[in-house]
């Protein structure tokens, strides 16, 4: 029969939601019914650290890329989310900070060559991405929610995860991500407020008047990044 993948919008075109699937209390997948692969179905899931290529002897280089990637979690990985790229023997050590002249990109993988280092060889690289596999999951935020409010009587904002709403994101108890903003200064990041707040993806947004000076909290709003 037809299999079943997941959709995201482009380019102003627009899906209809035909399926909505509950696959555990949090996690939630909007689906519809296709008869083609789900190469275009995402998940937010990182594959395995992959290292196929080596620029060793009689080699120009070393070239991770893309269709070498096989992880028993993610069996089609074309169109990845993310890439991030590092070095075999020096995995802690940022990408920029390996002084070689590498590109890595969601697009082309890892390329390194030898003829454009100093001195001419390159490290052996490793690339791991973030991409789908034949599950159908998304990531996307939820809106942004703002439930409470730092007024009368009122010892401060509790934006909790358990009063997320979204029609897209019904359950969202488990977020990959969160991010908070005060609701009069919206462009304004949180350092810069000035408040004393956390914004966690366990707790949610919690400010306390008492921690403030002058002693009243912001209006805050917060979404969250949740499988949907």
């Amino acid at each position: 029969g037809p299999r079943q993948m997941c959709v995201l919008p482009v380019a102003g075109l627009c899906f209809f939601l035909i399926k909505i699937i509950i696959l555990l209390p949090w996690v939630c997948c909007v689906c519809l019914t296709t008869p083609h692969s789900p190469s275009d179905c995402y998940i937010c899931k990182w594959s395995n650290w992959i290292n196929n290529d080596y620029p060793g002897h009689n080699r120009d280089g070393d070239y991770e890329t893309l269709e070498k990637i096989s992880d028993p979690d993610l069996s089609v990985c074309r169109k990845p989310l993310e890439i991030q790229c590092r070095a075999n023997f020096f995995k802690d050590v940022p990408l920029e900070d390996l002084n070689q002249n590498v590109t890595c990109s969601p697009t082309d993988g890892l390329i390194c060559r030898n003829k454009d280092q100093t001195p001419p060889k390159c490290y052996d690289y490793e690339i791991r991405v973030k991409c789908s596999p034949s599950d159908c999951y998304i990531c996307k935020w939820s809106n942004w929610i703002n439930n409470d409010y730092p007024g009368h009587n009122r010892d401060g904002d509790y934006e909790t995860l358990e009063k997320i709403s979204d029609p897209d994101l019904s359950v969202c108890r488990k977020p990959l991500e969160i991010q908070c903003r005060a609701n009069f200064f919206k462009d304004v990041p949180l350092e810069d407020l000035n408040q004393n707040v956390t914004c966690s993806p366990t707790d949610g947004l919690i400010c306390r008047n008492k921690d403030q000076t002058p002693p009243k909290c912001y209006d805050y709003e917060i979404r969250g990044k949740c499988l949907g």
